[in-house]
């Protein structure tokens, strides 16, 4: 099956990242790498919940301009990211601009929380995603992630803020 579907990542998916044998692996569907780049347009990016978890959410304007990977997948390996990122019920998939790194702009999904409690805004925002970064907030899903795994994604519906101590649910306005 052909590649033709555009997705951009930003969280731990990317390579080097704890989710990333998802995108690499052979299991569910085709995909490859193609380039680095980030959003067109600012976008908050923060990490969230008793895991750590990193979260774009689609509040344009705000935030930052997003650094991470641009891959090409199948219909398959979209659909199981689709499932991955429990679409529609907690993150939703955009057509986003990416800048490339060589200046030319494309079109691909991005994943992104659209239905969110505002106190995630008043987190700090970052630029790019590292699980091991200086924020010092690796991502620590409660067991190893596997495509096999799908429905433990992250576990946030009832997660609790890092920074204020109150329960947040990310899927509630």
């Amino acid at each position: 099956m052909a590649l033709q579907h555009r997705v951009f990542v930003y969280g731990t998916l990317k390579r080097g990242q704890p989710n990333q044998e998802f995108m690499a692996a052979a299991a569910h569907g085709r995909g490859r790498f193609l380039c680095e780049g980030h959003t067109k347009e600012q976008y908050p990016l923060v990490i969230a919940g008793r895991f750590n978890a990193p979260f774009c959410i689609n509040k344009r304007g705000h935030g930052k301009h997003i650094k991470g990977e641009l891959w090409e997948v199948d219909d398959e390996r979209l659909r199981h990211l689709d499932l991955l990122e429990d679409v529609p019920k907690f993150y939703q998939r955009h057509s986003r601009v990416i800048c490339l790194e060589d200046g030319r702009e494309v079109e691909a999904h991005v994943y992104q929380l659209t239905s969110y409690k505002e106190s995630l805004l008043e987190l700090p925002s970052m630029d790019e995603y590292d699980s091991g970064g200086a924020h010092n907030l690796p991502f620590s899903p409660p067991s190893k992630m596997t495509p096999e795994h799908l429905r433990l994604k992250y576990e946030v519906l009832r997660t609790t803020d890092h920074l204020a101590g109150t329960e947040v649910d990310p899927t509630q306005p």
